[in-house]
């Protein structure tokens, strides 16, 4: 899946096993500088985790 054989980011490796990845949503939203509507259970938690990682 690598044919460069360079490093895939955790990130990236996230999406290619199919883990949904958080930081994604809430970087879309805070780039819109929006909230999603209606919120995912899990977005306070999240964005709380986000914020405090600036």
């Amino acid at each position: 899946m690598n044919p460069l054989k360079k490093e895939i980011p955790a990130t990236l490796a996230e999406h290619i096993d199919g883990i949904q990845s958080y930081n994604l949503i809430i970087s879309i939203a805070d780039t819109l500088q929006i909230k999603p509507d209606p919120l995912p259970s899990w977005w306070k938690e999240k964005e709380i985790q986000y914020i405090q990682q600036k």
